[in-house]
């Protein structure tokens, strides 16, 4: 899969109708909006020639910044509701390989549970048993060479991590290095 790839499109029918209720919300608030602004304008020139009382003016005035501020969560409202559709497509992260479908249409999404596993075959790593007597002379961010018998050849690896426990059979230590991918 490439990066932004749909791995997994969830249902979406309800979002889609929220999207849409959202929508026609906001048309029909704007369209209040309008009359309030113009109504508020026709009352400012009646104000301007003194014809009607200053109530009146704060009462239209008043009228048009509620409606001005409820068209802007009418807004919010349908920002939020298109965001939560695209949840419901769920793309891959990065260029990779899916691995593992941990799940079948039709089953239930929870955070909790994956739906898949993906790897990015640009960052393998080795996990490799070195002995007691060379841990020592290792360091992280050093770079290694590696024969794997799959590829042929031998590869760069650079030691990520050296795990500080030894394991009591062997007598080894595991060191995680990344592949630099040559």
């Amino acid at each position: 899969v490439k990066t932004g790839d749909i791995l997994v499109q969830l249902e979406d029918d309800d979002l889609k109708a929220a999207v849409e209720a959202a929508e026609e919300n906001l048309r029909s608030y704007e369209s209040r909006l309008e009359f309030l602004r113009k109504d508020f304008e026709r009352i400012n020139e009646l104000k301007d020639r003194n014809v009607i009382t200053q109530q009146a003016f704060d009462e239209a005035r008043s009228n048009l910044l509620t409606a001005e501020a409820q068209a802007a969560v009418m807004s919010h409202n349908l920002e939020t509701a298109r965001i939560n559709l695209a949840f419901a497509a769920i793309r891959s992260p990065f260029d990779g390989i899916v691995s593992e479908r941990m799940s079948d249409p039709g089953n239930l999404a929870t955070p909790e549970a994956p739906l898949l596993r993906i790897f990015d075959s640009t960052k393998l790593e080795l996990r490799l048993p070195v002995r007691e007597g060379l841990v020592s002379e290792l360091r992280i961010g050093q770079e290694l060479e590696a024969e794997i018998g799959a590829l042929e050849r031998p590869v760069r690896a650079v030691i990520a991590e050296i795990i500080p426990s030894v394991d009591p059979g062997s007598r080894t230590f595991q060191v995680n290095a990344s592949l630099s991918g040559d």
